[in-house]
């Protein structure tokens, strides 16, 4: 399958966003909320989606969907650092005692796998821990200037400017590395559901893919929770119809994976 690279693939992510999120903020009347704090969201837009998303891609190409799991658990201790030094929010001694852990722990499962020598996926593992390392300190940053700049926006708006901003500032990089070859057909598929904007939700739920990763790829499906979502306790619970949409989602990969293969 040809592919589109990091960078057209960042770059088509929020354009088609973009133009998913720019009619129905109109369409909800947020179009004088906009006016007012464009040039703040779209400044968001470079932190929180061009940056990242471009991080990440590139990032994938050289290390497992596993590995960038865990990494990605550096996004609130990120957030809790940059919180403190820029906001003020000073932590308590526990938690501070609790970032110091949660940084060693992240750089102890990363070191193993880190080199700058080619693996099997075809980049340098180190490069890829950095640039996801990078991508999480952008999430962090992003996180205090939307509370610092943007309380009181509503999150349309907020949505819609990040991704136009993230548009405007990866279009010409796009054009730039564009792929001298036609991609195919799957890959304008994969890229466009890509750009269906989704919630995002970092976690650092592992369990059993923190291990099995090392031998396969793994994945986890995230199903909306009932009673304000707690989980790990006897009042957590969901609706058979998001079980079934849990269901759906991974027969689709299932049949896509079959389709690969085949």
């Amino acid at each position: 399958m040809v592919g589109f690279g990091p960078v057209a693939t960042a770059a088509l992510r929020v354009i088609i966003a973009s133009a998913v999120l720019l009619p129905l903020m109109l369409l909800r009347g947020h179009r004088a909320d906009f006016v007012l704090h464009w040039k703040k969201v779209l400044l968001v837009g470079v932190i929180n989606s061009a940056i990242p998303f471009v991080c990440i891609a590139f990032a994938l190409q050289s290390i497992s969907i596993g590995q960038s799991s865990v990494l990605n658990a550096t996004v609130p201790l990120f957030g809790a650092l940059i919180a403190w030094f820029w906001l003020g929010e000073r932590p308590s001694g526990s938690r501070v005692v609790g970032l110091l852990i949660g940084f060693a722990g992240i750089a102890l499962l990363a070191s193993e796998n880190a080199s700058f020598d080619a693996n099997p996926l075809g980049g340098s593992s180190a490069w890829g821990i950095a640039a996801s390392l990078l991508a999480c300190l952008c999430y962090g940053i992003a996180a205090s200037y939307t509370r610092r700049f943007l309380g009181g926006v509503p999150s349309l708006v907020s949505a819609t400017g990040s991704q136009l901003g993230a548009s405007i500032f990866l279009l010409p990089f796009c054009l730039w590395f564009w792929p001298a070859q036609a991609p195919s057909t799957q890959a304008w598929l994969a890229v466009s559901a890509l750009g269906v904007p989704l919630f995002k939700l970092p976690s650092g739920a592992g369990h059993d893919a923190m291990k099995l990763h090392e031998v396969m790829p793994q994945a986890m499906l995230f199903v909306r929770g009932e009673n304000g979502g707690i989980s790990h306790n006897p009042r957590e619970s969901t609706t058979s119809d998001d079980m079934q949409l849990c269901v759906d989602a991974f027969t689709h990969v299932l049949n896509q994976l079959t389709t690969e293969l085949s």
